[in-house]
């Protein structure tokens, strides 16, 4: 595939959240590599993905759940924005280029409140890197019950998870609360984040009502 072709494809798109390669172009330059982020996940995971059923819900890009993909996991990838679930189409597109064959990544354009988690079933991992917060407050204890119970292996982003840039410290801020939210539904079941296990004693509870008003400031 040509590098122009690409970059007009990306610029056309954009502006992109999530940064990764495409022969020689990058989607943005934001510090936060997609490439690193992918490492730090799959060290969490089993040596074997393959026939895996992951849930990437916010999949943003998709750029994640190609990953999963291309090593054989079949992946449901939600994305409620359509702009990102328009550059997960052009993601799935260049990598199923790149790669000569069809991963088994579902791209919808749905919101987590949309989706029917008894007809989906349940799931190996499920992907919520930081998408708890989009949803909204009055549904938020209600979909966090619903992911919990369709799989016991959710992957979170955390408060240290090494972001600095603007939208990453806005997505840091609620986390304390999803973590909180997670561990008291599943008790003693093991969430992970990517490069450990959380610690039930790592976590302070906030208020919801004080953290949703600190996103929305940061929102103006």
């Amino acid at each position: 595939m040509r590098s122009k072709y690409i970059k007009e494809a990306i610029d056309k798109l954009g502006p992109w959240y999530q940064r990764y390669e495409m022969e020689g172009q990058w989607t943005t330059d934001s510090k936060i590599s997609g490439e690193d982020v992918w490492s730090d996940i799959r060290s969490l995971l089993n040596e074997d993905l393959h026939g895996s059923r992951i849930l990437d819900i916010g999949s943003n890009a998709a750029y994640y759940s190609m990953m999963f993909g291309m090593e054989g996991a079949i992946v449901t990838a939600i994305e409620p924005d359509k702009k990102f679930f328009n550059q997960g189409k052009w993601t799935q597109y260049f990598f199923e280029e790149k790669h000569h064959q069809k991963f088994p990544v579902t791209l919808l354009n749905k919101s987590a409140e949309e989706l029917n988690f008894k007809k989906m079933g349940e799931f190996d991992y499920i992907l919520a890197l930081s998408v708890i917060h989009y949803i909204k407050i009055e549904e938020q204890k209600r979909i966090v019950e619903k992911i919990c119970k369709a799989s016991n292996k959710i992957i979170v982003t955390t408060e240290n998870d090494k972001i600095t840039n603007s939208i990453g410290y806005y997505n840091s801020l609620f986390l304390e609360k999803e973590f909180y939210m997670i561990k008291k539904i599943l008790g003693k079941m093991p969430i992970m984040r990517y490069g450990k296990l959380v610690k039930e004693d790592q976590y302070i509870l906030k208020e919801l009502e004080q953290t949703n008003e600190r996103l929305s400031d940061l929102r103006l």
